[in-house]
Parts: structure tokens; sequence; C-alpha cells
């Protein structure tokens, strides 16, 4: 039996499923949003900047892609969607470290502030919602930063557990003094390290800081 001769046959299961497909219809008729102006949402960010009396081909060079590669470095940060986390240039630990600050990642390119992330992210119509101490990583930065005053090499001590790249000394027996000097002063660092963090966090200024961001 052919599917015409089963729908004459068979009118009043025809019946049925139409009258299902046209309250299905009626549903989805009531259920899809509509609107006059419609928000449509979009995997992208708007980055709109201004400078007067600059040609395109200068506002792209020095404006528009510093931005762009800023807001993809503070994006390799998140740790969950709409949060990042920075070691802020502010922080007491990279007043005492200067270059051997243990924020200093090999291969970042910017370092940021609290400040300079809220101008940042205003760009593409984000704000900073919440700015909140990450005590965990706080510690270590401060910790790494004291051991980085005695060694050759930078964060060798982090490194070694896996939660920053290292910089290692250039030659063989400064990277041995270097692992030895680690084990040796770990536990004296982290007794001068926890008292200055939490000093540092109680003025806004601890090295790790959790940023949480929402659209305009």
């Amino acid at each position: 039996m052919s599917l015409w001769s089963f729908s004459v046959h068979r009118w009043q299961f025809t019946l049925v499923v139409f009258a299902l497909l046209i309250a299905t219809g009626l549903w989805a008729l009531g259920a899809i949003p509509r609107a006059e102006d419609p928000s449509l949402k979009f995997p992208g960010s708007l980055v709109q900047v201004r400078y007067p009396g600059a040609d395109p081909e200068d506002v792209e060079r020095l404006v528009v892609d510093p931005i762009e590669d800023a807001l993809a470095e503070l994006d390799r940060s998140h740790r969950e969607e709409g949060t990042a986390q920075i070691a802020s240039r502010d922080a007491v630990s990279a007043s005492l470290g200067n270059a051997g600050w243990a924020g200093l990642e090999p291969g970042a390119r910017y370092l940021f502030t609290i400040e300079a992330v809220r101008r940042l992210v205003a760009n593409r119509d984000q704000v900073l919602s919440a700015t909140r101490w990450s005590p965990g990583r706080g510690i270590a930065l401060m910790w790494q930063t004291l051991l980085n005053g005695l060694t050759f090499g930078r964060n060798v001590a982090l490194g070694a557990l896996g939660r920053a790249e290292s910089v290692p000394a250039a030659r063989p027996w400064q990277r041995a003094i270097d692992a030895g000097i680690s084990i040796l002063a770990a536990l004296p660092a982290l007794l001068i390290a926890i008292p200055l963090e939490l000093a540092a966090a109680a003025v806004k200024r601890g090295s790790a800081v959790k940023l949480s961001f929402k659209l305009l």
C-alpha cells in the first residue's frame, strides 16, 4: 500500500497527524522570542578606538594592534567564563622583586594592573564587576619572588612544581646551586612570604587578583 493510498483509506490517522503539526506550529510561534529590534549575541568583540588626526595605517599599528594583543593575552589567563586571573603589576611583590618578580612570565608581552584591565575591557563593552585577591597564587608569587633574589635563574621552584615557566641559569653549576638554594631556602622564604602577602592583600596590593567581567 502506497503512502497516498494509506492516507486516503486511513483518513482519521491523517487528520490526527495534521492536527499535531498545526498544534506544534502554534506552540513554536508562541515559544520563539520575537522583538522589533532583536539583540543578537555573537562570539566576538567589537573594539572601537579614536585617534584624531591619524591615518588608518597609524591607528591600526599604534592603537588597534596593541589593544587586540593585550586583550588576547588577557583572554589566555581566563580560568572560567567571565573571569581571569592576573599577576598584578601594582603588587608589593613586584616592587620588591623588580626584574626578579615572579609574575614576569617568559614570553608575556604585557604586565597588567587592575586599572589597566578596567580600561582595556571597556574597549569591548565590558566592565570589571568584581576583583578578589587569590591567596594561593598570591603567596606562591611572593614566595618565588623572595627566592629569585637568591638564585641565578628565575622561578626555579615554581617551575619545578609545574606552577610557572622557569628561566634557568645559563651554566650547569649555576643551575645546580639554584636547585640547592631553592630547597634550603624554601621554608624560611615561605615563613616570610605569608605575612608579607597577607599585609599586601590588606592594602589591595596582593600579587594575584581574580577578576570578573560582565557585558554592559
